[in-house]
């Protein structure tokens, strides 16, 4: 029997979604870093164009016209589902409901282009949908734009600049981990900080993600600012067991060793550290070595 073209069509069109999808993820990320928002306006077209693509695929398979739409509807939910269970798993991201909300305007859209409904309900649909989809995306930007502009300026080592927009994001009442661990970061970082600030930031964030690596590798290095050398070196294994690719793990657990008096460890971990030649840790860990080996 030979498939309908409306159903390749129809295939290749939400497989084109899908991998569009995929691909755009990280120019999204970078956007982000510039216009907060952004990330929910595509929400809105993706899911908008995936119920297209679902409705036309049990169109052009023969499903009843009663079954389109609902069968639609559990795909995208689906699919939305498993995208913020994914979120839960990688370190320092986490479940947004904004993500869902602007996820169910872009499948209401989707329902008004493609299943005919009368003026009346599209209108009311649509109008509810855009509601929706520019409250989650200007809620978005307000509550997001000075963490943006502190992740900005802390890829630009500008970390004075960026712990006082962290800082004002917290003050707009962003509580999300990841701010949390940044500010503990920029408090030790930036050299105008305070180390029991610091470990205070990094303990909210660890609080909320208790597994996270990158978390617990602030939260050790602000404990060691802190004068608190032993519970740090306590976290930094912990970060180093759940990821040994940390580019600057090796520098802290080295300086850590070398406070506790443990200076082979040190070196050790020093050495490690050239590794990562882009990094200024690795210039931190060559002086720290000749330093080292001038007092021998």
């Amino acid at each position: 029997m030979s498939v309908p073209p409306r159903l390749w069509l129809a295939c290749a069109g939400l497989a084109a979604i899908l991998v569009v999808g995929y691909v755009a993820s990280g120019t999204l990320e970078r956007l982000f870093l510039t216009v907060p928002g952004i990330d929910k306006v595509a929400h809105v077209v993706f899911h908008c164009a995936l119920f297209a693509c679902v409705r036309a695929i049990a169109s052009a398979s023969g499903v009843p016209t009663r079954l389109r739409s609902p069968l639609a509807a559990i795909t995208v939910l689906a699919v939305a589902a498993m995208d913020e269970l994914i979120q839960t798993m990688i370190p320092g991201r986490s479940v947004e409901v904004e993500d869902l909300v602007a996820g169910a305007a872009g499948m209401s859209l989707g329902w008004v282009f493609t299943a005919k409904p009368t003026r009346g309900q599209a209108v009311v649909v649509t109008a509810a949908a855009a509601v929706a989809a520019v409250s989650v995306t200007a809620h978005t930007y307000v509550q997001m734009a000075d963490y943006s502009r502190g992740l900005r300026s802390s890829r630009q080592q500008d970390l004075v600049s960026a712990r006082m927009h962290f800082q004002r994001a917290l003050a707009a009442g962003l509580r999300i981990p990841a701010l949390y661990n940044e500010l503990g970061w920029v408090e030790i970082e930036s050299g105008v900080g305070d180390p029991v600030k610091a470990v205070e930031y990094a303990k909210t964030a660890l609080d909320m993600q208790p597994e996270n690596p990158d978390i617990l590798d602030t939260y050790g290095w602000a404990l060691h600012h802190a004068g608190r050398s032993r519970e740090a070196l306590d976290a930094l294994m912990a970060a180093f067991a759940r990821n040994p690719g940390i580019y600057n793990i090796h520098y802290h657990l080295a300086q850590v060793y070398l406070a506790l008096g443990r200076t082979a460890e040190a070196e050790t971990h020093f050495r490690s550290q050239l590794q990562w030649t882009a990094t200024r840790e690795a210039q931190f860990a060559r002086q720290a070595l000749d330093r080292m080996a001038e007092h021998r």
